[in-house]
Parts: structure tokens; sequence; C-alpha cells
């Protein structure tokens, strides 16, 4: 594994002010049909006969989130003003989010996380957006098998991990998948601009990208063919927990 060159792409967020929702049309559309899937899971289940009492009653409440969501990613497209900051609880937040994908999908997610995560204080629709374009682009690249390994800890000082990041607190958030894994020039396609409003990866991460740097947060992506993809976040920390 040490002799894989990983592909690595810092972002930097541009210092110049950014509207807090800039996203196309299209990217409202492309997170509406991931929060939507596990319904449209539901449903077909329903109508094959497929669901026993016990899976109804496992599905049904992830059933109503994932309504919720699409309720309010309506209405932000509707009224596309900001919401207030509010303090995050990371990794249940994260889970919540990924589960919404992950159920019914063959696909295990597994969770670590260190103990007294920071609180992050961010638009929580905003993060699970990026939390779920991410995920979205593995069970992808997967089709349906595999796991995902969604790590969770404190950065004390940023600086020292990249040159990219300030002398401050981060919480790092690593998503790691053991899907095929790309080449440079599929990676770096991908993380093209020029998407042409086409719905896919390369929308998915063209959304992550915009979303991050309005919060002043990193992403790095590391590829390699067989040794699938990780996706390093890095979330700025305004107040210290203690």
């Amino acid at each position: 594994m040490d002799k894989v060159e990983y592909i690595s792409k810092n972002y930097i967020h541009e210092r110049k002010p950014v509207r807090y929702i800039s996203h196309s049309v299209a990217g409202i559309a492309h997170d509406m049909r991931n929060v939507l899937a596990p319904v449209k899971m539901f449903v077909d289940l329903l109508k094959e006969g497929n669901l026993s009492d016990k899976s109804m009653e496992t599905l049904l409440p992830t059933v109503s989130d994932a309504l919720d969501q699409a309720l309010t990613l309506n209405n932000k497209l509707l009224m596309p003003t900001p919401e207030a900051a509010q303090s995050l609880d990371v990794e249940q937040t994260i889970r919540q989010a990924v589960d919404l994908l992950t159920g019914g999908s063959g696909v295990h997610c597994s969770y670590h996380s260190y103990s007294d995560i920071y609180t992050l204080h961010v638009d929580k629709l905003l993060f699970e957006r990026v939390i779920q374009n991410i995920v979205s682009n593995s069970l992808q690249a997967m089709n349906g098998q595999g796991s995902i390994t969604i790590s969770i800890c404190n950065v004390i000082n940023g600086a020292e991990l990249s040159v990219c990041l300030a002398r401050k607190p981060y919480v790092m958030i690593s998503i790691k998948d053991d899907g095929p894994g790309m080449p440079e020039e599929i990676l770096e396609k991908l993380l093209g601009t020029n998407n042409n409003g086409r719905p896919g990866k390369g929308l998915g991460l063209k959304i992550v990208r915009d979303i991050l740097q309005q919060m002043g947060a990193y992403m790095e992506i590391g590829s390699a063919p067989g040794f699938g993809t990780r996706t390093t976040l890095y979330f700025p920390v305004k107040h210290i927990n203690f």
C-alpha cells in the first residue's frame, strides 16, 4: 500500500465573498435524487411484497427523514437565504445523513470517532449535502457491494498537517471506500469545473467544493486503481468545547 502514490488535491477557499447558496438548479436536483433514493427503494420493495413487518418498522423512519430533507431542500430552492449556523453533533449528523443513502444498499458503513469531538457551528443542511454527495459517489463506484469507513477526529493545529490549513483547530472527517479507485486522469476530469450540468460524480464534487469554500473548509481526495478512494475534509472550529 505504501508503494501506491495517492493523488492528492487540495482546495483552498477564495477570500472573495461568495453567496451562501450559489448552487444551480441542477445541483439541487442532483441532491434531491440522492435524498429520495431510499424512498424509491422503499416503494419498490412495497410493490414487490418483499417487506416484512420488521423491515417496515426499520425503514419507515429512514423514509420519513428522507422526505423531511427533500422538503427542506425544496424550501432552500424557493427561498435561497442562509440559515443561521447551529451547533452540530458531528458524528450523529453524519450517521443520520449516511443512513439515508446506505439503508438497504448492501454497502456496510463503519464509524470510528475519537471522544470529545469538537462541536461545529455550521449550516446543518449544507453539511449533510457535503457528506451525502461524497458517500453517493462511493455507492455508485461500488455498485451496491463493499464497505465505507468514516473516521472523525480533532486536529489541534491544522498547519502541522498541511500548508493549506491555518494554525487553528479543525474537525477532520475521512470517508474511505473499498471501491475500484481511480487513475489520475479520471480524478482530474471529475474534479474539473466543466460538467455541463450533467448529473453524476462531477456535479457532486462541484457541489461539495462550492459548499466547502463557503464554509472555509478544505478537501483532499486520494485514489488509486485497486485501492479505493479516500476523501478527507477539514472543517474549521470556531469555539472549542471542553
